[in-house]
Order: C-alpha cells, then sequence, then structure tokens
C-alpha cells in the first residue's frame, strides 16, 4: 500500500513539474527562513540558562513524569539541581 503511495507521488511530480518545484520551493524557504529566525532565540534562551547556571549554581532540569494506574501524573515537571563549588 505504501508503494502505491510513492507510485502516485512519484506521478504527480513528474506530471506537474512547475508546481511540484514551486511546492518544494516554497517548503525550503519557509524551513529556512523559520530556522534564521529561531536560531538565536534558542542561542539566546541557552545564555540565559548558562548564566544563571554560572552565577547562582542553580540548574533547571526537565525531567519525565511518572503515571500512576488511573492515568495520573506524578511528580515534578522540573527539578532543580544545586552545584555547590
Amino acid at each position: 500500500m505504501f508503494r502505491n503511495y510513492l507510485k502516485i507521488t512519484w506521478r504527480n511530480l513528474i506530471k506537474n513539474k512547475i508546481y511540484s518545484a514551486l511546492n518544494i520551493f516554497g517548503i525550503a524557504a519557509a524551513g529556512s527562513v523559520a530556522f534564521i529566525f529561531e536560531a538565536p532565540l534558542i542561542q539566546n534562551q541557552m545564555r540565559k540558562y548558562l548564566l544563571l547556571l554560572l552565577v547562582t549554581g542553580v540548574a533547571l532540569v526537565n525531567t519525565a513524569r511518572a503515571q500512576d494506574k488511573a492515568g495520573k501524573l506524578q511528580g515534578p515537571d522540573i527539578d532543580i539541581i544545586v552545584f555547590h563549588s
């Protein structure tokens, strides 16, 4: 069944070359622009986190939360770890 999907996709790509090229170019351009705008934000967050760690010695660590039999989440979302220097 997956092979049929690939065949149909390939046929449509060959049949509508200009439309397919525009779609692929648009998706690639949108992904590139999103990455360009998002990368400085991520870098800024990492700087803040590292500054917090260096100045206070406190690190915030995301942890997985366990579920009990009823499906309720237990435990904290974030653990605070203190490093003494």
